[in-house]
């Protein structure tokens, strides 16, 4: 609150040039909204049917504050473990590396998509996530956290 951060915690032992993450809670001046999921699901193929499933959805934020701000979002893609069933990213596309000023996207090591955005005083933007699914039909599909 008006930049200043009174807490008492600890971290475990951090080598020099190690990252870590320490997480400060929320701030109530950055609005989160996260719209409902959207799932589109068709089968298509006359011999060999496959099972399509779309997955939309988006992530709008606003900054409220007096001041610019630097928001992360993060959001976990399926990472498929067979090769029968297929995971494409419609959007947002990771090849455009800027998707907008100051907001940038990559895909990270734990196939999470991340985005880094400097939102300005009262300024706002919305994430969106479009990926398909497709696999056989008579495959089974299950989803794991790992």
């Amino acid at each position: 609150m008006d930049n200043n951060f009174i807490t008492h915690s600890s971290i475990e032992n951090v080598c020099i040039g190690d990252t870590f993450d320490l997480p400060l809670g929320t701030d109530a001046s950055v609005k989160v909204e996260y719209k409902p999921v959207k799932k589109m699901v068709d089968k298509q193929g006359f011999i060999s049917k496959v099972h399509h499933e779309t997955i939309r959805h988006e992530t709008h934020i606003v900054n409220t504050k007096a001041t610019e701000t630097t928001v992360f979002v993060y959001e976990q893609i399926p990472l498929s473990s067979d090769e029968k069933i297929k995971v494409k990213l419609i959007t947002p596309d990771i090849r455009q590396k800027e998707l907008a000023r100051n907001c940038t996207v990559t895909m990270n090591d734990k196939n999470n998509l991340e985005w880094k955005c400097v939102l300005q005083s009262h300024g706002e933007y919305r994430f969106p996530l479009e990926y398909l699914m497709e696999w056989p039909v008579e495959k089974r599909v299950e989803f794991k956290e790992e």
